[in-house]
């Protein structure tokens, strides 16, 4: 599809001559196969859907990152509206900006929670706007690809441990793990754990699960009417202060400042 053109509703958030930022809302119904000029991130703002490509079938949820290459041809289907928003980084930006072609190859899911933090201020600077907003976006995007391009180079050489270790970060983002449980759990050394996460997430594990917790805590501050009390306890703070201090240290600003900066936009 021609670059910032979509089979939904769409709202241009923002366009330079190297990307366009997009929030596209979808009604109930089939998207038939199509694909795109540029490559885009889609970060799914709000609801469900089925992607098909040509090696599988991928279910989408609100909060769901994933990065498509230009030409990677895809259908959709959804029984509900869904929102997804788009970064669709044009192809000249990669020489101009990162010295290299496109570092990432093919279809990509993106379950870092520090990408996904980056994504939640891409979308913050684009809805807000600013003289200094586009210089913010490229800054972040720089900093995606920083993190991507080790990823997905070293996948091959990465432990077996190391995706066991993310899965249940990410599933058991409030339970009390000791470094011990995690040791026993994957049956290695806690000294080894600790250096080599760190190597493959740029992030101790501690940083890596307050993230994700942080990084949950934006979807629902979104998407929902729960209090922030209640979104501390459904992320898996030990409190309401708890809940704060990180956030602000992740983000800059608190729950509440980032509730009412999404509310005046």
């Amino acid at each position: 599809m021609i670059s910032g053109k979509y089979h939904g509703k769409a709202i241009n958030l923002l366009e330079t001559k190297e990307m366009a930022l997009n929030q596209v809302t979808y009604q109930p119904n089939f998207t038939d196969w199509h694909y795109h000029e540029n490559p885009l991130f889609s970060f799914v703002l709000d609801g469900d859907f089925t992607e098909r490509t040509s090696k599988r079938e991928y279910s989408r949820h609100t909060g769901n990152l994933f990065f498509q290459n230009w030409q990677d041809a895809h259908a959709n289907s959804s029984s509900k509206p869904h929102s997804i928003f788009y970064v669709e980084v044009k192809k000249d930006w990669f020489k101009s900006t990162l010295e290299q072609d496109n570092p990432v190859i093919g279809h990509m899911d993106i379950r870092h929670p520090k990408i996904k933090i980056i994504f939640h201020q891409i979308y913050k600077e684009a809805k807000t706007g600013g003289p200094q907003a586009c210089l913010a976006i490229q800054e972040r995007l720089v900093r995606v690809f920083d993190l991507l391009t080790p990823s997905k180079r070293n996948m091959h050489q990465t432990p077996k441990w190391v995706f066991m270790l993310s899965d249940i970060l990410h599933n058991l983002p409030g339970e009390k793990l000791t470094l011990k449980d995690l040791s026993v759990q994957l049956n290695v050394h806690p000294g080894h754990l600790c250096r080599y996460f760190h190597k493959h997430f740029q992030c101790t594990i501690s940083e890596y699960l307050r993230t994700i917790m942080v990084e949950k805590s934006l979807t629902l501050i979104r998407n929902s009417r729960y209090s922030l009390t209640e979104i501390a306890y459904l992320c898996g703070f030990a409190d309401q202060s708890h809940f704060n201090r990180c956030f602000k240290e992740i983000n800059h600003l608190s729950p509440f400042q980032y509730r009412q900066l999404l509310r005046n936009t």
